[in-house]
């Protein structure tokens, strides 16, 4: 909904393998992942796209919760970018999140705000 109020074009996933697959699709401009997707998890989803040359470069939002953290994912942009040795997302959001702070993070990630 953020997305579309900007003016952008935006689409889901219902799962991690969709998420990849939608993303290389439509060569996304800023990806925004949950940590906790079914099938496969956001971290792997992350993992894929900077593996993927067409999306390495790709802004990258990750959303997690205190639930994530409960599970035994207390990540950070640094320590997921470590995990797989690649640069990290631009912003890792805590959820709940207002929209009016989600529009400044995405515009930050993508140069401007």
């Amino acid at each position: 909904e953020v997305l579309m109020h900007l003016g952008w074009e935006a689409a889901e996933a219902e799962n991690g393998e969709e998420a990849l697959h939608v993303a290389a699709e439509m060569l996304a401009d800023l990806v925004v992942l949950d940590i906790m997707m079914p099938g496969m998890y956001g971290r792997e989803v992350f993992a894929a796209l900077r593996r993927d040359a067409r999306l390495a470069q790709t802004p990258i939002i990750m959303l997690t919760s205190v639930n994530d953290y409960e599970l035994g994912s207390p990540e950070t942009a640094e320590s997921l970018a470590e995990q797989f040795q690649t640069s990290p997302p631009q912003a890792f959001v805590n959820k709940p999140i207002e929209p009016k702070e989600l529009r400044v993070i995405i515009l930050e990630a993508v140069g401007e705000a």
